[in-house]
């Protein structure tokens, strides 16, 4: 992290000034609660905090309502918490950071026709995108599964040798993994990626440190790197499209009154890759991945329609097909049948 903050794309967030509406202040190491503050709390004051990205699962002990909002804002004892959220907090108090923002217990769950839900998940990116660091409970398949995990000791086949001196010495192979093939099987393949909103989350953070199965990954806006190779190895997220809730240069002027089509195409491809992920409420389909939609709507003069640009090679936005034996349409409406976000299921 340290080295991270010398990066010039991973120095400043997106819009410094934003503050989420509502953070978890956790305290020093030592406090057994934390409790809920909001803006007004902190007088419109932007503050650094971390945010969590995990899998609810269906055991979610504590979640916040209407009815325990009061209770919420005076403490919240951390023993009540399930393990993701009390490991997340153990590890933003180590970094040294006051504020925390986890879904479930930033956002009230039981407003009216989902009011409060509706306006926050509009605010995602910009929690994600404006975060000093996202916490991710990458191995994590539900709340209970916890960042921080028993670690089994590494076996290395080795075979025992006798040198020209006659010392009996021990000969372990190097089995050592690229940075590349640990992201592919500690991250890319683990269970926090099957889910729909992580797509959008992992795209916007600048920076995130995964806590997998056997050990730390951490990705930036500039380089991934391991426990292993702390210095990492430069990559880009997505090519001429967006990092850390920017988009980035590509082969149009953002000034061009033209629409820009390389990040048109960037758009098709990042669909694709969402679609294997899982959402619980089909209704979030288009709304999950509507950040960085809005961000290439932005600067790119594209005409954002149900998950397709209509200005810019719209017959090509038409060329999708199901890929999945199991994909069905939605039993509610979400985008006409015309578009990929009217199939559950992946393209």
């Amino acid at each position: 992290l340290q080295a991270c903050s010398d990066h010039r794309a991973c120095q400043s967030s997106p819009n410094p000034a934003f503050v989420p509406t509502r953070l978890l202040r956790i305290g020093r190491p030592d406090e057994l609660v934390c409790c809920l503050v909001d803006q007004q709390d902190l007088g419109g004051k932007p503050v650094e905090y971390f945010a969590l990205s995990h899998c609810w699962g269906s055991n979610v002990e504590i979640t916040l309502t209407a009815n325990n909002y009061p209770l919420m804002k005076k403490g919240i004892c951390l023993e009540t918490l399930s393990k993701n959220f009390r490991d997340a907090i153990a590890a933003t108090r180590a970094l040294g950071v006051e504020y925390l923002w986890i879904d479930c217990l930033c956002i009230i769950q039981d407003s009216p026709e989902d009011e409060d839900w509706n306006r926050e998940s509009v605010l995602m990116m910009d929690v994600f995108a404006n975060a000093a660091c996202t916490i991710s409970a990458t191995a994590s398949a539900s709340s209970q599964g916890g960042c921080f995990r028993d670690r089994m000791g590494v076996l290395s086949t080795c075979k025992l040798i006798t040198s020209a001196t006659s010392e009996l010495r021990i000969e372990i192979p190097a089995e050592r993994q690229t940075i590349g093939e640990l992201f592919l099987s500690r991250v890319e393949a683990a269970p926090l990626m099957r889910r729909g909103w992580v797509f959008q989350e992992r795209l916007l953070s600048r920076r995130i440190i995964h806590f997998c199965s056997d050990m730390l990954l951490f990705e930036c806006n500039t380089l991934q790197a391991s426990e292993e190779d702390p210095k990492g190895s430069n990559y880009e997220k997505v090519p001429y499209l967006l990092v850390g809730g920017r988009i980035q240069s590509s082969t149009s002027t953002a000034s061009s009154a033209s629409p820009d089509p390389v990040r048109v195409d960037r758009w098709y491809e990042l669909v694709a890759s969402y679609s294997r992920g899982a959402l619980t409420k089909q209704t979030d389909k288009l709304v999950a991945i509507s950040g960085i939609a809005g961000l290439i709507e932005k600067t790119s003069h594209a005409q954002y329609v149900a998950g397709l640009w209509s200005n810019v090679a719209p017959e090509f936005g038409l060329l999708w097909r199901d890929t999945s034996p199991r994909s069905r349409r939605h039993e509610t409406y979400i985008a006409p049948t015309w578009s990929w976000a009217s199939l559950d299921g992946q393209i």
